[in-house]
């Protein structure tokens, strides 16, 4: 039942980034830069950020700003920071075992570091992926709509 109603939810309003009057470049800047919002590890700013910089940048889609926040959602960015961690360990050459020794802190400090170059990386490399997926999504809906009226 709650799945059915976030497809919807999600389905409308990701008709409706499709459906704006906006240009694919704000589009697809738009869904970029609310991707990589997302992904940084920064719970509860998220939306206030994407709201300034809706305010600062005025050209930028909202729509598709706040659909990346659907799309990269908990279930998604859990993945993510698993993997930026293991990605961050190859880049230090630190390894991939995680040592747990019962402290908190200690395990912390231990894997803050791989974890903030791992999300840093892989944020930039998803934001970029995720820039030409909506542009090149919005240029194929918009030309099948073209053609929809033509015919």
């Amino acid at each position: 039942m709650v799945i059915k109603k976030f497809k919807r939810r999600f389905k409308e309003h990701f008709d409706e980034v499709l459906r704006t009057k906006r240009g694919l470049r704000s589009i697809a800047i738009g869904f970029a830069i609310g991707t990589f919002i997302t992904i940084l590890p920064t719970p509860g700013f998220n939306i206030l950020l994407g709201l300034l910089i809706i305010l600062i940048f005025p050209k930028v889609s909202k729509y598709a700003l706040f659909t990346a926040f659907f799309v990269f959602n908990g279930i998604v960015k859990t993945p993510i920071y698993i993997g930026a961690i293991y990605f961050g360990k190859l880049i230090l050459n630190d390894g991939f075992k995680i040592i747990w020794d019962g402290s908190i802190l200690n395990t912390t400090m231990m894997l803050s570091k791989p974890f903030i170059i791992g999300i840093l990386i892989l944020d930039a490399i998803i934001t970029v992926l995720s820039y030409h997926a909506a542009y090149h999504t919005v240029k194929i809906y918009r030309r099948r709509l073209k053609d929809k009226h033509e015919n």
